[in-house]
């Protein structure tokens, strides 16, 4: 589960990437893309899920994220308009926070097993909320910033 969650974004922002810098990939359609798109993903996060060696699987999901970083520094800055950026700077803070944790966890520092706040339980917290907020930003792409709230008079 981890490589699916950690691979989505490596995939989402290559692929933007790719199209902000190929403009003939814009010229397949819509579906083709997606079809391309999910067929990729599912077929690397499988051939890492049943082929990383016993013991690395921490230093794969480490490289999964690096590349996430270094994609979206790419895709971001690459666009002439900026999108709503909020929600991907809170995403790529919980992944931060998120790594602590899974340190932590791998080294067995503060496991208790009498406690209920454990490492794993706060990765697997603050993973998930980099990942809803990624699935915000993804929503959020082409908005304004701001959002106007026009009030009128009766």
């Amino acid at each position: 589960a981890v490589y699916f969650f950690s691979l989505f974004p490596v995939l989402y922002f290559s692929g933007k990437w790719s199209l902000i810098n190929n403009s003939k990939l814009l010229r397949i359609s819509n579906k083709l893309l997606a079809i391309a798109f999910y067929s990729i993903y599912i077929i690397i996060a499988l051939l890492l899920s049943f082929y990383t060696p016993k013991g690395k699987e921490h230093i794969v999901i480490f490289i999964n994220i690096l590349i996430f970083f270094s994609f979206t520094v790419a895709a971001v800055f690459a666009k002439p308009y900026k999108d709503n950026l909020n929600y991907l700077a809170l995403s790529i803070v919980c992944i931060m926070v998120a790594l602590v944790w899974f340190e932590l966890d791998k080294y067995r520092v503060l496991c208790n097993p009498d406690s209920y706040f454990q490492p794993h339980s706060f990765w697997n917290l603050f993973i998930a909320l980099s990942g809803f907020y990624f699935y915000v930003y993804i929503r959020s792409e082409g908005m304004k910033a701001t959002i106007e709230i026009k009030m009128h008079s009766v």
